[in-house]
């Protein structure tokens, strides 16, 4: 009998590393391949099963076992998200609805907004054609018109507006909305005016969810009467989640310089708000036992994550730090990166789409980061000074953190902040005060004085540290624009790092790995590069025509939009400046053509019949807002390129429908 002990695995010690890292790769499959019937890995995975019991019998501890113990939690990631998509179901919404059905939706979710169209998430229950009615089950994205419409979780409408598959524009640097949305479970939206639903029944809360709903309204009114502007929108974010108050320039400051993750709700302000609430309860030692300390801590987080609206990267953090505080309360030994992975199994044995939660995906390989390179890296600097020390090992922190999360950062984002570890010293002590007095003022709310001194005390300190923030964004090179990462890339470089951190010792082995991590880099930089000198013309897919130009770096900016339609363009083109960085000019074409030449371009703007011409360097480009007639005066232009508005049927060149229009020039 061969007893192979597998000792550089620790599979015993960390059992959840391989059972969750094989749930990993199953989810990934299943969702790549969702178009497959869920009864082939059912049926792989009963002939699994069976082999794992003969693997057992004769050898327990051998490499056989780990491998089908792999392969089984694969097929079970495989076999729990192609269901969870209900691939297969008859009743999907692709074989029954039509346009001009109507359909039964149940919100899910109703996002805070005092825009005119208010985003709600819902799932389609039934949908009602002529005399019949056929059940469905379907997730659904809404945008709802009505700034004062009173719609809650639960509610159910009926709702007549047509249902459209969720697509991109197709605008470089866009954001993938089509994927993200897809991921989560929702392929459908719809966009609903004010007389195209009807609400059919109101949800009643039961006690608990209208407990949990007057705390919501209870903080938030806190904030909002001891703050005000600016200082209101940040602490609503940081504090509470709400990031609904947040201007565009705001949200811009702190994602140029890598301090978003201080607005959402995450590990950094569930590990602040447990310290707090351990500091405040050790003051009562004398009658309140750590048992019972650590159970209120348990149960105060687990509100604040109900509150906060119960994102995958919350849950993550409260659910860890339950279990951390119970195997400690208990007496019993525990792993940290063993819990870190063993919390991630359970939120994806509830719902195997989270694993494709960019705030889950952050947060928790932030948190394998911290686990496997703070150590390392705090070592690398020895500090005497107690104050120093702090600020090192914060440091250290965000090293560790920051190593695991720029390959997928870059991959989502395209941007790197420079001066991230700047960001992260400067806000490592305001972050904890914001939130200590943010739920002091929640205590004290009902003293007008002192809730007023606080909130003073409050306002100032989000201002000087929306200042620091302002101060470092505007520091040379301190935002790296202009990344364009393939997934494989983003994968290679996650396991190099691990790689060299983890496994490889011998130095043959490490400077193969060097050579890898060296080819990754120039290999990142190329492909940075050749976004840093295109030069080309973009016609975007959008409501309103936006032409860019970009030569030597330089960003030609034509638009036709009204004062209240810039906002828009400047989004849409600021999108694209994160892939294809440079200075930008913006030109307005509402009332006024431009010519424009200098040694090496000439550009022309005009209007023809209603429609846009914009001329390059002789070439034509004939933009068609309303009119499909070929242009009499360029008809004979053997430089001529049509182009038609999303919403233009006919033949043209180019359909800004099927994404936007870009030529080399």
């Amino acid at each position: 009998m061969h007893n192979h002990s597998i000792t550089k695995f620790p599979f015993y010690r960390q059992p959840f590393g391989l059972l969750t890292i094989s749930l990993f790769i199953g989810i990934l499959i299943g969702f790549e391949y969702k178009e497959a019937n869920i009864l082939l890995p059912l049926f792989a995975l009963t002939v699994l099963a069976s082999a794992l019991i003969l693997s057992v019998r004769n050898s327990f501890n051998n490499g056989k076992f780990l491998l089908i113990t792999a392969l089984i939690f694969m097929l079970i990631g495989m076999f729990h998200v192609q269901n969870k998509i209900h691939v297969g179901n008859e009743f999907g919404i692709d074989n029954i609805y039509q346009k001009g059905d109507v359909v039964l939706v149940r919100l899910t979710e109703v996002g805070p907004s005092d825009k005119e169209w208010k985003k709600m998430t819902g799932e389609i229950k039934r949908i009602y054609k002529n005399e019949s009615s056929f059940r469905v089950d379907e997730s659904i994205l809404l945008f709802i018109q009505g700034i004062n419409s009173n719609h809650k979780k639960g509610d159910e409408l009926l709702v007549s507006s047509e249902l459209s598959p969720i697509k991109n524009t197709g605008n470089p640097g866009e954001f993938d909305a089509a994927n993200y949305w897809n991921k989560k479970g929702f392929n459908y939206l719809s966009f609903v005016g004010e007389e195209n639903y009807r609400v059919l029944r109101h949800y009643k809360q039961n006690w608990l969810e209208n407990s949990l709903s007057v705390l919501q309204t209870y903080l938030s009114k806190s904030l909002e009467d001891n703050l005000r502007g600016n200082e209101l929108a940040i602490a609503q974010a940081l504090i509470l989640g709400d990031k609904s108050l947040l201007a565009a320039e705001t949200r811009n400051s702190f994602s140029n310089t890598g301090a978003m993750h201080v607005l959402a709700v995450s590990g950094l302000h569930i590990g602040l708000i447990m310290q707090l609430l351990l500091v405040v309860l050790s003051q009562f030692s004398s009658f309140l036992s750590k048992k019972y300390a650590v159970f209120i801590v348990v149960v105060i987080l687990w509100i604040y994550a109900i509150v906060t609206g119960l994102s995958p990267s919350v849950i993550r953090a409260v659910f860890m730090f339950s279990v951390l505080f119970i195997s400690q309360v208990s007496g019993k030994q525990y792993d940290a990166m063993n819990v870190l992975f063993f919390t991630a199994f359970v939120l994806l044995l509830l719902n195997p789409l989270t694993l494709f939660d960019i705030g889950f995906q952050l947060s928790f390989l932030a948190m394998v980061g911290i686990f496997l390179f703070y150590k390392p890296i705090e070592k690398l600097i020895f500090v005497k000074n107690k104050v120093l020390q702090k600020v090192w090992q914060g440091t250290a922190i965000g090293f560790g953190a920051q190593l695991m999360t720029t390959p997928i950062s870059l991959y989502y984002f395209h941007q790197f902040p420079n001066y991230f570890v700047l960001t992260n010293i400067g806000l490592m002590a305001t972050s904890g005060l914001i939130l200590g007095l943010g739920i002091f003022i929640f205590t004290i709310s009902w003293w007008q004085l002192g809730a007023g001194i606080v909130g003073a005390a409050l306002s100032l300190i989000i201002f000087i540290s929306f200042v620091f923030i302002e101060w470092v964004e505007k520091l040379p090179g301190g935002l790296a624009q202009g990344f364009e990462l393939p997934f494989s890339l983003v994968v290679g470089m996650s396991v190099l790092v691990l790689l060299l951190f983890l496994v490889i010792r011998k130095t043959s082995h490490k400077i193969i790995a060097y050579s890898f991590g060296l080819g990754m880099l120039l290999m990142l930089v190329y492909n940075r590069n050749q976004n840093l000198i295109r030069e080309e013309i973009c016609v975007f897919n959008a409501r309103q025509v936006i032409v860019t130009i970009r030569k030597n770096q330089e960003l030609f900016c034509f638009y036709q939009a009204k004062k209240e339609g810039v906002v828009k363009v400047k989004y849409v083109v600021e999108a694209y400046l994160k892939l294809s960085p440079g200075k930008v000019r913006y030109f307005s074409m509402e009332k006024k053509n431009w010519h424009i030449q200098s040694k090496t371009i000439e550009i022309q703007t005009r209007k023809m019949d209603n429609n846009f011409v914009v001329s390059l360097n002789k070439k034509e480009y004939f933009i068609y807002l309303n009119d499909y007639s070929k242009p009499t005066e360029l008809v004979n232009s053997s430089h001529l390129t049509l182009i038609g508005m999303p919403w233009i049927e006919g033949k043209v060149d180019h359909s800004l429908n099927d994404g936007a229009f870009i030529q080399k020039i």
